[in-house]
């Protein structure tokens, strides 16, 4: 990285912050009455430098960090009923270093008195890889669940993030490359009976892989657990 420190031969830091200026920053947000959320972040942050030595005891600078833009916008609109569909767009330029952009859109839906629930999101970037060139990336989610009933509940979902995808100058993410489904099955009894207050049993299904063909997870977990009228528990898995 060009804004690493260097040290010359025998020589050492002098001075390094820990922590970059802000020099300002603003936010506005609110709600209509239709029901859109607004949200804009705007920041400005400081060219920070290092002091070095020589083995000759001359000091000079090095930047370590650049003058830098941040932004982001936020939208969130609600839809039908106890539902909502959003977007944000992030920008960040530092001096010297190309911009990153990231956009995305998210939504959870419910339908049937709030009885099934679609959400998910999908995201894109255009940053900086870690050989500095550009790099397009792009993540997704999309689930679907049952999350009111007597006894039966379920979710599955399905989800990937690219090798390209980067959105860690204004977020964070910890590892992209991968695709992978998740599915929950549950079966639970709310009802106190004489012995028994309530219970359940859920069967986890997570399958995951890079896409470089390489499995990074597999679980099958099948776990229960029982509440008594004493409010005694017992649990397994």
């Amino acid at each position: 990285s060009p804004f690493e420190v260097n040290v010359p031969t025998g020589g050492k830091i002098v001075d390094l912050p820990q922590a970059t200026t802000i020099l300002g920053a603003a936010k506005v947000s609110g709600k209509t009455n239709g029901g859109l959320s607004i949200g804009v972040l705007q920041a400005f942050t400081k060219e920070m430098r290092a002091t070095v030595a020589d083995s000759l005891g001359r000091t000079s600078e090095q930047v370590i960090e650049p003058f830098a833009h941040y932004s982001i916008v936020r939208f969130r609109q609600d839809v039908l009923d106890n539902s909502i569909v959003g977007l944000i767009l992030t920008s960040t330029s530092k001096d010297k270093r190309y911009p990153g952009i990231t956009a995305g859109a998210d939504w959870n839906l419910k339908f049937d008195s709030n009885t099934y629930q679609l959400d998910g999101f999908l995201g894109i970037s255009y940053t900086k890889n870690f050989v500095n060139d550009r790099g397009l990336g792009s993540a997704g989610k999309i689930a679907f669940s049952r999350i009111a009933a007597e006894h039966w509940l379920w979710f599955v979902s399905s989800d990937f993030t690219s090798k390209e995808y980067n959105i860690n100058d204004v977020g964070f993410f910890r590892r992209p490359n991968d695709h992978g489904f998740v599915g929950v099955f549950t079966y639970k009894e709310d009802k106190p009976a004489e012995v028994v207050r309530n219970y359940n049993i859920q069967l986890f299904l997570h399958e995951r892989e890079n896409f470089d063909n390489v499995n990074i997870f597999r679980q099958i977990q099948l776990s229960g657990g029982v509440l008594f009228t004493n409010y005694w528990t017992v649990n397994g898995n």
